[in-house]
């Protein structure tokens, strides 16, 4: 099965006579799973059997992923700080916290610390989908 979908791939690629430059989500999606076979069938002896061939279009490459420190460095950080306030006005909006000045905290209470985590999430043809901004709460100072 996975031969006949890089053999459709080949025949739906070879029957483009002129070069696209805009290709639908899924035809670019199509692009990458033959591209990735070709890659793959070349390194082995060219009998890849029993692969699904959506296990090529899941790659975890794609998706890069940086700390805070990290994402201020990209060029496209501003994306990122977007983001973040789209993260924080969730939080808020469902009411998983409430904001104290460490002024009125008792004494010997500690806040809870948290992470931010930034990712670029990509398409499986590595066009870019979105950025993502995550506020993690330190699992270690949680009481349930």
């Amino acid at each position: 099965m996975f031969l006949r979908f890089c053999a459709f791939g080949l025949l739906l690629g070879s029957s483009l006579s002129q070069p696209a430059t805009a290709f639908s989500h899924a035809q670019a999606s199509v692009n990458s799973v033959i591209h990735q076979c070709n890659v793959i069938n070349a390194n082995f002896d060219g009998s890849l059997n029993q692969i699904h061939h959506m296990v090529l279009a899941a790659s975890k490459s794609n998706n890069e992923t940086y700390t805070f420190r990290e994402m201020l460095k990209q060029d496209d950080s501003h994306e990122f700080i977007k983001a973040m306030e789209k993260e924080v006005e969730d939080h808020e909006s469902r009411g998983h916290w409430e904001v104290v000045e460490r002024s009125t905290l008792p004494s010997g209470v500690k806040t809870i610390q948290a992470i931010w985590s930034f990712r670029r999430k990509r398409f499986p043809d590595g066009t870019l989908n979105k950025f993502k901004a995550r506020l993690c709460a330190h699992g270690g100072m949680q009481q349930w």
